[in-house]
């Protein structure tokens, strides 16, 4: 009984980092070639594949932080004071692992830039997309609050 939790332990351990090292490589081993399907077809296989491995990254970097997060102390008290593992997960452990943003986008993208090749692109879309979200939100707060407001009618 104790191998069999002990092997599925492990299996959902370390199953997910050979599902993502396999998907690491296999651009990789097939060289990222595109058939010859026409040239919107192969647009759409280009995204496919590049979304496919571009989530691999991030992917490892939680993993690591989430490995070391359930050995922490407030994980522990935690798991001691008679918590589950899902109050534990969605309590103490999702909150904390780095997610990206559009802020973080940007910041990273300030550092960038040099005097030899600025990439504007990698400031100019994120923060495009913040303001256009910002401006968006603004708008539909503006149109709730004259739908709500019965002093304007």
């Amino acid at each position: 009984m104790n191998l069999a939790l002990s092997g599925s332990a492990f299996a959902l351990s370390h199953g997910p980092d050979e599902l993502s090292g396999m998907q690491f490589a296999a651009p990789h081993a097939v060289g990222f070639e595109i058939p010859d399907l026409g040239r919107m077809a192969a647009h759409r296989f280009s995204f496919l594949g590049l979304g496919a491995v571009s989530w691999l990254t991030m992917a490892r970097i939680v993993r690591g932080q989430v490995l070391s997060l359930r050995t922490r102390a407030f994980v522990e008290a935690s798991r001691a004071l008679g918590a589950g593992g899902g109050w534990i997960i969605f309590r103490h452990i999702i909150p904390t692992p780095p997610m990206a943003s559009w802020g973080s986008r940007i910041s990273e993208a300030v550092f960038q830039i040099n005097p030899i090749g600025i990439n504007w692109w990698l400031i100019v879309f994120p923060g495009g997309a913040l303001s256009a979200t910002l401006v968006a939100l603004n708008f539909v707060g503006d149109g709730l609050r004259d739908a709500w407001n019965v002093k304007v009618r």
